[in-house]
């Protein structure tokens, strides 16, 4: 009973906005907003695809860069240790919980 209930609310309130946007379409003073709007929906797949693609960049780069990183501060890790510096040690161990 309570899902035929939620479902006819759902109903309606689809109905309502449908009607909404019918209004907003045909009233001229909207008319570039209505057309700002349409342009976003039919490109919307295009905007999706560039997001991916940017996402994919960075992140390719990120693990590249922090790879580099990452044997950079080892090696430098390695020369404090020899040097016996705790201080740098200290120092360098807290910057890679930073990473």
């Amino acid at each position: 009973s309570n899902t035929s209930v939620f479902r006819m609310i759902t109903l309606l309130r689809t109905v309502r906005l449908v009607r909404l946007v019918r209004t907003f379409r045909r009233v001229p003073i909207f008319r570039e907003a209505w057309l700002l709007l349409r342009g976003l929906s039919d490109s919307a797949r295009t905007l999706f695809w560039t997001v991916v693609v940017i996402f994919l960049v960075t992140y390719s780069f990120a693990v590249l860069g922090l790879n580099t990183l990452v044997v950079e501060l080892i090696d430098q890790l390695d020369t404090y240790k020899e040097l016996g510096s705790q201080e740098d040690v200290a120092r360098l161990t807290g910057f890679f919980f930073v990473l």
